[in-house]
């Protein structure tokens, strides 16, 4: 396809989020459409760089800076006890809803311990830069502290209400755990790598959830260096260089406080020398909040991807990850999962795939937590994860000529989309997504969803793969909305009732469908 096509389809087919969030559904699919195929290898870009990228054309995507994540889904937040369940009103920082991170939020709230409050150092005047803006403050909320992995829920009132805020990436940055600091600095003192090579992993979570009235909460989390993990407390001073997006960015100022470890459940799996193509497991453990993964690789590989998912495709939720080169050519790779569930009987598969290099996957490690060991595999363990499609056909499309009709149903991992198409103009819908008697997911079909001339294809058909082999005799009017919950809660063995309203409150469309389920291989 052409440039420009390429661009209005994926601002049309990568778009919406639900309900009350048109504005930020148009920009996502903009930021989408000017994504790079590719980023430089994690290891060899400098810290700043990655940041800057990310605020450059992921800045809504990977930071997840749309206008205050709540308004997404403000049943999330509406409801809870501020203290003792910051964790759960914080949003994830990917788009994308994953039961396993859900789970690790409630363990995080469970565990949490709450800051007692006024205590020197739980909060800081957060400094102007303008003598004329009003005060504002940073105050430690609670902390999750397992002797590996800290945590840590703040609570800011900035005094304004903004689309998105973003930690600055200056100076005043910092981790400092007992004293030491966990950020490599460049010649200017800016951030340039965190972790030094000791374990340290950052897996803050750098969305920013708007709670209204100039209020924020955001989630500090990091891997605690190798050599002081297993310590009974645990001094922290977390730096802050200031926010961007705010009319006063502020100046840097400081969070300290001791954390407390508790005591939680964790599996550990040593690696026991087990390796494939100089790919080595290292360990790795599961705690109910967290798994982490270490492994080692050769320097060699040229661009290398690692992730894990279930046994059956399903993610497990990434949190973060670190890599850098050891002695002897190797790599030392860190990557941090959301947690398991005790009963949890499915196995991780991990990966290590080299994209410009071999282009194949060159290690697979297959890991059972309920028995503590592991095993090499190969790409055949590698499964994607279930798909489920409903398409109506051409001749249907073709024969539309008054009211609704749902023209396709996708139910993927990464983008489940539901297509209404109409022989009628333009209105806004309110769509919902049924199974069982019970709503699933709702949206909004506005005007971001909206297109008026669309030739009809199919998910997996040579259409898909190319627009212009779609029958021209298919052009009509429709929507297409992301219903991003939907596939967490579907059951996809059974049917899904879809149900449109009108403005006016009436149901305008209500039609019963059936998916057919499909697996592959990455």
């Amino acid at each position: 396809m052409k440039p420009n096509e390429t661009t209005i389809f994926l601002e049309k087919e990568l778009g919406p989020r639900p309900a009350d969030m048109e504005l930020v559904d148009a920009r996502l699919r903009r930021v989408y459409s000017q994504l790079p195929e590719a980023l430089p290898v994690r290891r060899r870009m400098p810290f700043w760089l990655a940041r800057s990228l990310c605020t450059a054309a992921s800045l809504l995507l990977a930071m997840g800076l749309l206008l205050g994540v709540n308004q997404v889904n403000p049943a999330w937040a509406e409801g809870l006890p501020f203290v003792g369940s910051i964790f759960q009103s914080i949003n994830d920082r990917g788009m994308k809803p994953n039961k396993n991170i859900q789970f690790a939020k409630t363990i995080l709230a469970e565990r949490s311990v709450e800051v007692p409050p006024g205590e020197e150092g739980h909060t800081a005047a957060i400094p102007a830069a303008n003598p004329l803006t009003g005060p504002r403050s940073a105050t430690l909320k609670e902390v999750y502290y397992d002797g590996t992995f800290v945590f840590a829920g703040i609570e800011f009132q900035l005094g304004e209400d903004c689309e998105g805020v973003l930690e600055r990436w200056g100076p005043g940055f910092d981790f400092i755990l007992n004293g030491e600091s966990q950020v490599l600095r460049d010649q200017d003192g800016y951030p340039s790598s965190p972790g030094l090579g000791n374990g340290f992993v950052d897996i803050s979570n750098y969305y920013f959830t708007n709670l209204g009235g100039g209020a924020y909460v955001m989630q500090k989390g990091f891997r605690v260096p190798d050599h002081m993990q297993g310590a009974d407390t645990l001094d922290v001073v977390l730096g802050f260089d200031g926010f961007l997006t705010v009319a006063d960015g502020g100046k840097p100022f400081t969070l300290s406080f001791t954390a407390q470890k508790t005591d939680v459940p964790t599996r550990t799996i040593d690696g026991g020398g087990l390796e494939q193509n100089g790919v080595r497991l290292v360990s790795a453990t599961a705690s109910p909040a967290v798994t982490c993964i270490v492994t080692e690789y050769p320097e060699s590989y040229v661009n290398p991807a690692c992730w894990a998912c279930f046994s059956d495709g399903i993610s497990i939720g990434g949190l973060g990850g670190c890599s850098d080169t050891r002695q002897d050519g190797m790599v030392r790779n860190i990557e941090v999962y959301a947690g398991l569930r005790e009963s949890e009987s499915r196995e991780l598969v991990w990966t290590l795939f080299d994209k410009n290099g071999s282009s194949q996957h060159e290690a697979v490690f297959v890991l059972d937590f309920q028995t503590g060991t592991a095993r090499a595999g190969s790409a055949e363990d590698i499964k994607e994860a279930p798909l489920g499609d409903y398409a109506c056909g051409a001749e249907a499309i073709k024969s539309l000529t008054e009211g609704y009709l749902v023209e396709k149903l996708h139910m993927s991992q990464e983008k489940p989309m539901l297509y209404i198409a109409t022989a009628g103009g333009y209105e806004e819908l309110q769509v919902e997504l049924l199974q069982d008697g019970t709503v699933l997911d709702s949206a909004t079909a506005g005007e971001p969803n909206w297109y008026e001339d669309y030739v009809y294809w199919e998910y997996g058909s040579p259409e898909a793969d190319d627009r212009d082999l779609a029958d021209p005799d298919t052009r009509h009017k429709g929507w297409m909305i992301m219903m991003l919950d939907s596939y967490v809660n579907l059951d996809m063995a059974k049917p899904v009732t879809v149900r449109a309203y009108n403005a006016a409150g009436d149901l305008v469309l209500e039609e019963e469908i059936t998916l057919a389920v499909t697996t592959g291989s990455w």
